[in-house]
This record gives C-alpha cells, structure tokens and sequence, in this order.
C-alpha cells in the first residue's frame, strides 16, 4: 500500500512540479521537493506504524488550559 501512496504522490508532483522546470524557476522548485520529500518521508512512516512526533501534541499543551477554561465557563451553569 505504501508503494501506491508514494507512486500516486510522486506522479501529482511530476504533473504540478512541470511547469517549474520548464520556466526554470529553480528555487521554486527545490521548495517544492523538499515539501513532497517531507510528505512522503511523513506518509511513509505513519503507514509503518511507526509514531512521528507530531506538531499538534506541542499546541495540545499550549491550549489545553484555555480550552479547560472556556469549556468550564461554558458548562459551568
């Protein structure tokens, strides 16, 4: 299954990446394989069951306790 995944990822990124090398617009371009790489490395990890760290834990602790707030506030009558 993951075969599929970056197979279908990496023919999306030819289609959209083209028009980037056609027009050469190289900087452009190395953004956008860096993003697909990233993607790819994240796609590939989540379907080996393997648990990357993840960005939304760290805004978990940030707003859990205005989220306990506001939900007390609201619940509280």
């Amino acid at each position: 299954m993951i075969y599929l995944y970056i197979l279908t990822i990496l023919i999306l990124a030819g289609i959209e990446g083209k028009p980037l090398i056609s027009d050469q617009r190289w900087a452009e371009l190395a953004i956008f394989s860096g993003l697909i790489v990233s993607g790819v490395v994240i796609i590939a990890v989540d379907t080996l069951a393997f648990d990357p760290p993840r960005i939304s834990a760290l805004i978990d602790i940030i707003f859990r306790p205005y989220t306990r707030f506001v939900n007390n506030l609201l619940t509280g009558f």
